[in-house]
């Protein structure tokens, strides 16, 4: 996954890489709404995403540990027609997603789901373009089954990302300016496009994890969750 932090929660900066945002807890919900608590600046709940965040529902599985042999090792590939279970671990990694905030990805083997599945989501945010320069194209919601990619050309940009398993660092990452993706849908059919900029690097990011790889084994240079804060603070007053 990947996440980042702005003065009103930076909650739509870097979606699910270096997005950091704060959520509300379920004991203060009735007290307290997101935008109060934001102008407050009462954070309750500083997460890493690329994806994920911290949920706050019970029947949903955790995040796993960075240690975790099924985040290190290839996750199995579907066949097709899909098994029941198939589609069930396919439900929970999208009912995963879609209980966080501003999550831009995620891979099953983040919840432990050994299987070559990711979804992410790509939108037209002003705030977070403020940041990433390259978010030149969006995609709605897609869930991608045994997904790849080949670089187009060798154009590559580097740029921080973030992860809830690796979750007390930031990490600078190079990739693929634009990519050719191949994966497939639920029903066993191929889908193929190209992916630029902020788009293909969380196609590539949460590909990576399909692989057993993560940002922190590419990453060029790191930083501790608080001193990236500090600079992203810092970064973002200067934009004012």
């Amino acid at each position: 996954m990947t996440c980042e932090l702005s003065e009103q929660t930076l909650s739509h900066i870097n979606a699910r890489y270096l997005l950091i945002y704060t959520k509300k807890s379920a004991s203060l919900s009735e007290k307290l709404d997101l935008r109060s608590s934001v102008k407050k600046q009462s954070i309750l709940a500083v997460l890493f995403l690329f994806v994920g965040g911290c949920s706050m529902h019970s029947e949903l599985p955790d995040y796993v540990p960075t240690k975790d042999v099924v985040l290190h090792k290839a996750a199995q590939r579907f066949a097709f027609p899909l098994k029941k279970e198939d589609t069930k671990d396919i439900r929970t990694l999208e009912a995963k997603y879609d209980a966080e905030e501003n999550c831009a990805g995620l891979a099953g083997p983040q919840i432990g789901i050994g299987k070559a599945v990711i979804i992410f989501e790509v939108k037209d945010d002003p705030d977070l373009k403020k940041i990433r320069k390259d978010l030149v194209q969006t995609m709605s919601k897609t869930i991608f089954l045994n997904p790849s990619y080949e670089a187009i050309g060798t154009e590559m940009t580097e740029d921080w990302e973030g992860c809830l398993p690796v979750s007390d660092v930031a990490g600078i990452v190079k990739r693929y300016n634009e990519i050719r993706y191949i994966a497939f849908d639920e029903t066993g059919k191929k889908i193929t496009g190209i992916a630029t900029g902020f788009l293909a690097r969380i196609i590539q990011h949460e590909t990576d994890h399909i692989n057993g790889i993560l940002f922190a084994e590419k990453a060029i240079k790191t930083m501790s969750l608080v001193e990236y804060r500090a600079m992203r603070q810092a970064a973002l007053k200067d934009k004012k």
